[in-house]
């Protein structure tokens, strides 16, 4: 009896721990807004590769 209540106990859990998900994460406190913006010398190309830009405009693109 102990056995099949420890069996039927064990199949619950498989079932039910995956269809549970991801637990959500907390959100941070730090403000988004402090972080600084950089801008990379690099961009994609119309043919999908990488370039290097000559200008120090990266970040009017």
């Amino acid at each position: 009896m102990l056995v099949a209540i420890l069996k039927i106990f064990i199949f619950l859990c498989v079932i039910i721990i995956p269809l549970r998900g991801p637990s959500r994460r907390k959100e941070d406190n730090v403000s988004h807004a402090r972080q600084s913006k950089t801008y990379s010398k690099y961009a994609v190309n119309e043919n999908g590769g990488l370039e290097v830009l000559e200008d120090n405009k990266a970040g009017d693109r």
